[in-house]
């Protein structure tokens, strides 16, 4: 049965650690021209607002966002561009994340690391649409670790697998 083609963005699953994985909030200023989902990935910029982390661009990766607030810090289901607002976002390095591949996986794969694939996210639901992306190899943003376990969800294209994020705003990338 082949796996259906669904991105959902980051969703973290779990905590290296067993415990339930944290989040912290940050804030976002209006500069930002990219409207911000929930399971974006997400970096910190120079003036420590966050921003949506571009796929590969080498800037270190400080997490995914879990949930969204406007200016005056009631829940929204995302921040359009160039809108300031907040976001809690799991940050911990040692969060276990799952998403989607946009191309082909394999048990092979266990342990290679990969970049993300951005596009913008749904307006009605405020659900990303960024993708692991399965081309590529090297140094790059996250490893993965595992496929999803639920039923339907079989190694090949579109799997849902499980990933930490190895270029993370706390870790050394020299590290890896």
């Amino acid at each position: 049965m082949a796996n259906i083609d669904n991105p959902r963005g980051f969703r973290a699953v779990r905590h290296l650690s067993g415990a339930i994985p944290p989040t912290r909030r940050y804030s976002i200023d209006s500069s930002n021209a990219t409207a911000i989902f929930r399971g974006d990935l997400v970096k910190i910029e120079a003036d420590g607002n966050i921003a949506c982390a571009g796929a590969g661009d080498g800037t270190a990766v400080i997490g995914a966002v879990a949930s969204c607030y406007d200016s005056n810090k009631k829940p929204v289901s995302y921040i359009p561009a160039s809108t300031a607002g907040y976001a809690d976002v799991w940050d911990d390095p040692d969060t276990i994340f799952a998403v989607q591949a946009d191309g082909n996986t394999a048990r092979e794969d266990i342990g290679a690391t990969k970049d993300h694939v951005t596009a913008s996210g749904n307006t009605l639901t405020g659900v990303s649409s960024h993708e692991l992306d399965s081309d590529g190899s090297g140094q790059n943003q996250l490893k993965i670790i595992g496929k999803v376990d639920v039923p339907g969800n079989e190694w090949g294209t579109n799997a849902e697998v499980e990933v930490i994020i190895v270029e993370h705003h706390y870790r050394s990338t020299a590290s890896i």
